[in-house]
């Protein structure tokens, strides 16, 4: 498990990364998730789950003595939403087979965040239907993973994709 979501609100590219860094480089992303949702009013509980000794400490440090956003941060915060809503998701989806890459990935991660559920299989098949094809089927020709911006190995995580759900 990792803090923040299963790690996705502490993990951004470089770029949006370097936003929170450019204002204060002692902070890690996920201190400023978790103190954006401290400092909300009312919230007197986060779980944030953590795998490894770093994260803990990171946690700790961070709510030990614990300094809820000010204006300031807030509009960095907005400023970091603007930015990443105004980026495609993934603009891998050329696939010559038309598999649905952000789709499956949406199947998958899900699945492993939260758990198996049949609505993971169902998503992943309605996103495997018609002409998209399925994670089994990439014929690792490349052409996604020379686009993603995330320098993601999409060939190699379809593989993860299709061991759980082309069983």
């Amino acid at each position: 498990m990792e803090p923040i979501k299963g790690g996705t609100l502490a993990s951004f590219s470089e770029d949006i990364e370097q936003i929170y860094k450019n204002y204060d480089s002692s902070k890690s992303i996920a201190s400023w998730a978790l103190r954006f949702i401290a400092s909300k009013e009312g919230v007197m509980t986060i779980l944030s789950g953590m795998s490894t000794l770093e994260q803990m400490n990171d946690n700790l440090a961070t709510m030990s003595n614990f300094v809820p956003l000010n204006n300031e941060e807030y509009k960095l915060v907005d400023q970091v939403t603007k930015t990443v809503l105004s980026k495609p998701t993934i603009p891998c989806t050329g696939c010559p087979l038309n598999i649905q890459i952000p789709d499956l990935f949406t199947a998958y991660n899900s699945q492993i965040l939260y758990g198996e559920s049949s609505r993971y299989q169902t998503w992943y098949q309605d996103h495997t239907s018609d002409d998209h094809a399925k994670a089994n089927q990439c014929l690792k020709c490349g052409q996604c993973e020379g686009v993603c911006p995330q320098h993601l190995k999409i060939i190699s995580l379809l593989k993860e994709v299709s061991n759980v759900f082309d069983k």
